[in-house]
């Protein structure tokens, strides 16, 4: 947003992370200054932990950041199992977005602009959601589907309503990763 950027890092640069977790930094792109926002974990040590501390989207207006957390925040993350949260981009008003028993990501589309949310528990296959705003990420009732286990979907279907939607973005050659695709979601559907 403007020169803001923010970025998850292990770095110890301001002093206050002598543990080297993974935590929200924010700088401006035109001076190069920089502060810690988060004092709490966003990723840790292993793979998972710094794979997910680098899923980071900020909001149209700069206003709000979300991330993915094992962290406790709130207190509603007693198991400490890998959520989506929100904050200001000051650092205040942490809120814990989901309570799932299962894997939950977001991103920011850059074409459209709307939070995609992956999500998987296991009951359910690796599905994609999207919702308008990160405002609406915290409600599964806004959540709308994007991929489900339709037998009858073929994935030259699916290509030509990406193309529709995207011109030149997709092409012909895309149609086997989606048969892929199509086949997993489909078979681990199959196996709940």
């Amino acid at each position: 947003s403007g020169t803001k950027v923010w970025v998850a890092s292990n770095s110890n640069q301001f002093g206050d992370n002598p543990n080297r977790e993974y935590r929200i930094h924010e700088f401006d792109a035109a001076t190069g200054t920089g502060v810690p926002r988060s004092t709490i974990a966003v990723g840790g040590p292993d793979y998972a932990y710094s794979y997910f501390a680098h899923i980071i989207a900020a909001s149209d207006d700069g206003q709000w950041i979300t991330f993915i957390s094992r962290a406790n925040p709130t207190g509603q993350n007693a198991d400490r199992s890998f959520e989506l949260f929100v904050m200001k981009t000051d650092g205040t008003q942490v809120k814990q977005l989901t309570s799932e028993k299962g894997a939950v990501s977001a991103t920011r589309h850059e074409d459209s602009g709307r939070i995609l949310i992956n999500y998987s528990d296991p009951k359910t296959p690796p599905t994609i959601f999207t919702v308008a705003s990160v405002a609406n990420a915290a409600n599964r009732d806004r959540w709308i589907q994007l991929v489900d286990a339709n037998p009858g979907l073929e994935a030259k279907t699916v290509l030509e309503w990406l193309q529709r939607g995207h011109p030149g973005r997709f092409g012909e050659g895309q149609v086997r990763t989606l048969q892929r695709r199509l086949k997993h979601w489909r078979f681990a559907a199959h196996e709940k």
